[in-house]
């Protein structure tokens, strides 16, 4: 399977001095932690480079970051991790032997963004038939790091957060019953789906003993800044940092996401509504550093461009969020591209966003 960000139209773009780009290879080049100078043995190694091991890296420069096979089996390997916790979790057998693998789970996601990985954040969507929770972990698991890096956040604040965005949801399986419904829920219906942040610190400690930053993340994830949330109504800093950002993710999560009894929103729709009306429900602090990481145009959503073509956002740049890299999947003719060119709007002034676009 080709690689996402093979350069097909096979040459680099003009630079400023007019003169004509080379032939590019296939292969966009990587960015990845650069390493301490070696000339300077004093120096200090970043935290986070450390952990990117070497044998990592050179995996990725041989393999590629942005690399489709890559990304899904990250986000499979966790699907399959967190389907298998959740089916033990019927059984009174220990949940400890998890531990390890949920562990594993974590860190492949993080080395994979830490590294650059752009595609991982394109959120899977599973046919409608499947059950949807393990889905719903993983993709507030993978956006809760990806906000989370672009806060700067250590990968011992990364490990925290990550177990609290895994965990957060894992009660609700103990009334799956309900939340599958293929209706809106009865008031006493949505007590018992409340009842699941109780559940969900249970479930935990079945599996890993948590410190209190956790703990508390996973109670409060469906606390918001303006006091309309729940269980306790609490307000601004009395909610726990770890449950803003999960909190924010869980949302945008659940909007973008066809349920039984409710039509999946675009993402451009759904950034659009976190940035205006629902923007008191937030940290502002965490909404930015979320917005700055999936931008206007969320990565994962369709536009049409000036050009009639249509395009899948792959990739999106902080200072310049109206022009993403994006992917052709239609062209003018309305054929479906599966391998189509990949163009930098940043870097051109044609063709343009035109809108944002959803396939009905």
């Amino acid at each position: 399977m080709p690689r996402m960000f093979d350069i097909l139209r096979g040459q680099a773009p003009d630079d400023k001095d007019g003169n004509k780009g080379r032939e590019t290879e296939r292969n966009i080049p990587l960015v990845y932690p650069k390493s301490p100078s070696q000339n300077n043995k004093s120096s200090s190694c970043p935290d986070d480079y450390a952990l990117a091991s070497r044998k990592l890296i050179d995996a990725v420069k041989e393999n590629g970051v942005d690399n489709s096979q890559a990304a899904r089996k990250v986000y499979d390997d966790a699907v399959s991790v967190i389907s298998g916790l959740l089916s033990a979790s019927k059984s009174q057998e220990d949940l400890s032997a998890f531990a390890e693998r949920i562990k594993a789970a974590i860190d492949s996601v993080y080395h994979q963004l830490l590294l650059g990985d752009k595609i991982l954040v394109n959120i899977y969507k599973p046919k409608l038939s499947e059950y949807y929770l393990p889905y719903h972990i993983v993709n507030t698991l993978t956006l809760s790091i990806a906000t989370g890096l672009s806060m700067k956040f250590n990968k011992s604040r990364i490990d925290d957060l990550a177990l609290a965005a895994i965990f957060s949801d894992t009660g609700i399986e103990e009334v799956k019953d309900i939340v599958i419904k293929p209706r809106k829920l009865t008031e006493e219906e949505k007590c018992w789906v409340e009842a699941h942040l109780s559940n969900s610190l249970k479930f935990a400690e079945r599996v890993l003993p948590l410190n209190d930053n956790v703990k508390e993340a996973i109670q409060m994830h469906h606390e918001r800044v303006n006091g309309k949330g729940y269980p306790r109504a609490l307000k601004q800093d009395a909610i726990a940092p770890y449950a803003k950002i999960i909190g924010l993710v869980d949302t945008y999560e659940a909007m973008t996401h066809k349920r039984n009894y409710l039509e999946e929103m675009s993402a451009h729709k759904a950034i659009r509504l976190l940035i205006s009306s629902l923007r008191d429900a937030f940290d502002t602090h965490v909404l930015r550093a979320f917005i700055n990481k999936m931008s206007v145009y969320p990565i994962g959503s369709l536009v049409i461009l000036e050009s009639n073509e249509i395009a899948r956002v792959v990739s999106v740049h902080p200072g310049s969020p109206l022009r993403p890299i994006v992917q052709i999947i239609r062209d003018t003719a309305g054929n479906s591209l599966e391998d189509g060119a990949i163009i930098d709007l940043s870097i051109q002034d044609f063709p343009a966003i035109q809108d944002s676009f959803q396939i009905v």
